[in-house]
């Protein structure tokens, strides 16, 4: 099963996460988005993730495949984000990378 959505959907969240507040200290990055920047980002990421899975697995199950992909890749990153902030977030860079590659 093709898991490229749900690494694609863990990069948009990890994206509303760097536009809170709350979040962006836990990023020590020199290069910062603006919250509303990063707002725009992560929902154009959970678009292009519901566009992949549609096209991966057709418009009835790909919907399906999405809503659990994006569930799971939830949990993941509200777990590491509770343990580990700053590695839930810096994360999402691999995951977005290896999401394209697929």
């Amino acid at each position: 099963m093709p898991v490229d959505p749900g690494l694609i959907a863990y990069a948009a969240l990890a994206s509303f996460a760097a536009g809170r507040v709350r979040h962006r200290a836990a990023v020590a990055l020199p290069l910062k988005m603006s919250p509303s920047v990063a707002r725009i980002v992560g929902t154009l990421l959970l678009l292009f993730s519901a566009w992949v899975a549609t096209l991966r697995f057709g418009a009835g199950l790909g919907a399906v495949a999405w809503t659990g992909q994006l569930c799971l890749a939830g949990v993941i990153f509200v777990l590491l984000l509770s343990w580990r902030p700053r590695v839930a977030l810096l994360l999402a860079v691999p995951a977005l990378l290896v999401g394209f590659a697929q």
